[in-house]
């Protein structure tokens, strides 16, 4: 499916990270899932992401400052 919905999903923990990519994933959606905001701040560029799911309190670069 070429028009799916790209998905920046963004969780310091692994397991949370890693169900909820899942979840998404199952729904349908097209999911990139990144451990840090620094990770995933090149990403949201290049793939030119339609959603972007944050933790707020991230190591380093917090979910807000990426926002």
């Amino acid at each position: 499916m070429a028009n799916r919905l790209q998905v920046i999903y963004i969780e310091d923990d692994a397991l949370v990270r890693r169900a909820s990519v899942q979840s998404l994933q199952l729904a349908g959606f097209d999911v990139a899932g990144f451990e840090s905001a620094e990770a995933a701040d090149k990403a949201i560029v290049a793939d030119n992401a339609g959603v972007i799911v944050s933790d707020i309190r991230l190591p380093g670069m917090s979910g807000l400052e990426l926002l």
